[in-house]
């Protein structure tokens, strides 16, 4: 997985570690997740979140004080790259954390995205 060295994105990084841990490993999660199905995307900040690009814009990961966003402008095709076992990720437009763990509802997903 190759993540991007650019200023602005580190910047942002660096600022939400220091605001909120939580959100931040939330956030590097979802990078992982896109970066390992993208290995070519690339990552610019943008409208206070992270947007991805390959080379079309496809997704943006956006954390807020009590949830990480990750909005795609794609259909998911597969739940399986979705890291399921830590608290808060699933392939649903909203992630939050939480106490326990579970496989994503696959009834939400296509209301989500429109299909």
């Amino acid at each position: 997985m190759t993540m991007t060295k650019q200023p602005s994105v580190e910047h942002l990084l660096n600022d939400l570690a220091l605001a909120n841990p939580a959100r931040l490993e939330l956030v590097q999660a979802a990078r992982k997740v896109i970066y390992t199905q993208a290995p070519d995307a690339s990552e610019r900040v943008m409208y206070g979140g992270l947007m991805f690009s390959a080379p079309a814009q496809f997704c943006g990961v956006f954390a807020y004080s009590e949830h990480v966003s990750v909005e795609n402008s794609v259909a998911i095709s597969s739940y399986a790259a979705w890291p399921t076992s830590k608290p808060g990720i699933s392939p649903t437009r909203c992630a939050r954390p939480s106490k326990s763990a579970g496989a994503p509802d696959p009834e939400l997903l296509p209301a989500r995205l429109g299909g």
